[in-house]
């Protein structure tokens, strides 16, 4: 039997209302009594779990956003590479001197460089000139001294001179006559030669066209097996455009040497591309 304001049920009394099994709630929220008339307000809808998660999984980027003003897009990541034959290449040689003291090494290598100087005018006939030219003045430094280490001996010539030269040759055919004479001079230490193209900005904007065209052909692809329709794009993002890495490391001491040249320069550009889609 029920009390007044509530109801008695086999799990005990509930107060206000009535049994949630043999009761109906109405859209205005109250909840009918045996008499059909409103009694008590419904207790409040718990919420779901699972929708909850849905809303939190659509509010990421890259999924489905419901809110107002957005629009879906799809990015991808382009590569590019243009192929081009070399035709110019840089040449790093430098002349060294060593010396008992600061003077005498400065002195020396005064005279040494001016007859490098006379070879490398020579060269500019065959069109290798100087492109940039370092000179350092340097004493040997002595290693850091512990109490198990007896003092180190000091170098016989500690000072050394050094005029370190980027040379760039405007053919591939001048590059090993230059490289054999400052080679055969007795001077010149011979350390890289490097392999390029004369118009390099244009080679890398070759790669960076075809890295757009990548990414734009990606994302054709993956709206063709989703079934949906590309727009226009909304950002583009440039990513890394890399010249070719052409250099040949060459020994310190050398007489003759052949070099031969890669058959091509490779360029490389990325870029990342978003395009809004929307459904078929």
């Amino acid at each position: 039997m029920g009390r007044r304001g509530g109801r008695a049920t086999r799990g005990g009394f509930v107060p206000g209302g009535h049994d949630p099994a043999s009761s109906k709630c109405r859209a205005g929220g109250a909840r009918d009594g045996a008499d059909g008339r409103p009694d008590s307000p419904c207790p409040p809808a718990e919420p779901n779990p699972d929708a909850r998660l849905l809303s939190c999984s659509a509010d990421r980027r890259g999924g489905t956003r419901l809110g107002a003003g957005y629009q879906p897009d799809i990015p991808r990541h382009g590569n590019g590479r243009h192929v081009q034959k070399p035709d110019v290449a840089q040449i790093e040689v430098g002349v060294t001197t060593k010396g008992r003291t600061l003077d005498g090494a400065a002195e020396t290598h005064r005279e040494r460089a001016a007859r490098a100087h006379a070879i490398l005018q020579a060269l500019a006939a065959d069109r290798v000139v100087v492109e940039k030219s370092t000179y350092r003045l340097t004493e040997d430094q002595h290693p850091y001294r512990t109490p198990d280490n007896p003092p180190p001996q000091r170098a016989e010539m500690p000072f050394t001179a050094q005029t370190s030269l980027t040379l760039r040759a405007a053919s591939i055919e001048a590059v090993n006559p230059a490289v054999n004479r400052l080679a055969g001079s007795g001077l010149f230490e011979i350390r890289k030669v490097r392999f390029s193209v004369e118009a390099d900005r244009r080679a890398l904007n070759e790669a960076r066209r075809a890295a757009v065209l990548d990414a734009r052909e990606q994302a054709r692809i993956y709206a063709e097996a989703a079934d949906l329709t590309l727009v226009e794009i909304t950002e583009i993002t440039d990513g890394d455009a890399l010249p070719p890495d052409g250099f040949a490391d060459m020994p310190f001491s050398l007489r003759f040497v052949e070099i031969i040249p890669p058959a091509s320069a490779d360029f490389t550009a990325s870029v990342t591309i978003r395009r809004r889609i929307t459904s078929r």
